[in-house]
């Protein structure tokens, strides 16, 4: 409003070339904020749907002010199934219910299970993992990142970072690299803000929300340059009976199998059907992640020291606040977890997976259960 009135001063005083350089000035600092309003109401209202030119129409405003309301928690209920409506109880609550989730069990015993894991990675392929970043991989790594993703804690998103890039390339470049020359992540660059997405309709009680982790845009980076050194290689990694972020694999591929394997079973002849099928309980998997397990995996596999402390950095320096209808909570630091949201995530998860898939094949070798075929 004030640049609005600013120009109509300006457009009612008599010409002169002085008046006219400031009418450009004026009019190009206000279509810059204009642009800035236009890209918070679509950042806020999350219909991604919604292409980049499309005006800044009465329909954006509704569908970001719908959001808020619906995504607004009036009340819960405790562990005793009590209701909780007090602003201060329900923050309390939340704060209390993730830094639970997010501490290490103490009776997790890893070191079986890792023993089972075979070493995948070759020497050439630690020399590549962990050679020299480059100014042009953190560029790309910046420009993978969605530009209109959910802020998080500090307030920036990639877009910012994307658009002024010849400005802050520099400073961005070089705290990067830092990282990956000291192997330090500075204080602040991996606070995370938690915010809770209902599952389904009518949520009653935390287990019903989904924890996704808002990470901070330098924070991300790092995270995308380690991921893209380390996707080229996952498929001599991973196990084949897993699919998914995969280069080369579809996860639909495991579908279809699960499909055929269950028609087998329908219409096997055996007059002694002796088939069994087992369903996992996979909820809350990435937060139950034990850090031990996982560094432990890392090794075994054969990843070298370096690129362990790089990943592990990332994973245990998190420090977490719970979002709780748009006021962000106490911080609290986990012992355990990984985070949806960090672009390292899915790749750690399917190395921890891959423990799961060598329990059964120590299974078959050892004749206790015997594959479909």
């Amino acid at each position: 409003d004030r640049k609005r009135k600013e120009l109509k001063v300006l457009y009612e005083k008599a010409n002169s070339e002085e008046n006219t350089q400031r009418i450009k000035k004026v009019s190009g600092e206000l279509d810059e904020l204009l642009v800035r309003e236009e890209l918070m109401w679509k950042q806020r209202s999350r219909a991604t749907w919604i292409k980049e030119g499309d005006q800044n129409t009465r329909y954006l405003h509704k569908k970001s002010t719908w959001r808020q309301k619906k995504n607004q928690i009036r009340k819960l209920k405790n562990e005793e199934g009590t209701w909780i409506e007090k602003k201060t109880e329900l923050n309390a609550m939340a704060t209390d219910f993730f830094k639970k989730l997010y501490t290490k069990d103490e009776e997790v015993v890893p070191f079986e299970l890792i023993e089972l894991l075979p070493r995948s990675i070759q020497d050439d392929m630690n020399i590549k993992l962990t050679e020299k970043n480059s100014e042009k991989e953190v560029s790309d790594a910046l420009f993978q990142i969605g530009p209109l993703k959910a802020l998080g804690q500090d307030g920036f998103p990639a877009r910012f970072f994307q658009r002024n890039w010849s400005t802050i390339k520099k400073d961005v470049i070089e705290a990067v690299l830092k990282f990956f020359e000291d192997g330090i992540m500075p204080e602040g660059i991996n606070d995370t803000v938690i915010v809770l997405i209902p599952k389904g309709r009518n949520p009653q009680s935390l287990k019903d929300f989904r924890p996704i982790s808002l990470c901070n845009v330098i924070y991300k980076v790092i995270s995308k340059c380690l991921v893209n050194r380390l996707r080229p290689y996952l498929d001599e990694l991973i196990s084949e009976t897993q699919s998914a972020f995969i280069p080369g694999r579809l996860i639909t591929d495991n579908a279809i199998i699960a499909f055929e394997c269950f028609h087998k079973i329908q219409h096997s002849k055996n007059p002694h059907n002796t088939h069994c099928a087992y369903k996992l309980d996979l909820a809350k998997a990435y937060d139950r992640v034990d850090w031990n397990y996982l560094r432990g995996a890392l090794e075994k596999i054969g990843f070298s020291p370096v690129w362990i402390n790089w990943v592990m950095k990332c994973v245990t320096s998190v420090r977490f606040s719970v979002r709780m209808n748009g006021e962000v909570l106490e911080p609290f630091t986990p012992s355990k977890g990984l985070r949806q949201g960090d672009p390292l995530s899915p790749y750690l998860f399917l190395c921890v997976a891959d423990g799961l898939a060598n329990i059964f094949k120590k299974a078959v070798l050892g004749g206790s259960i015997t594959p479909v075929e």
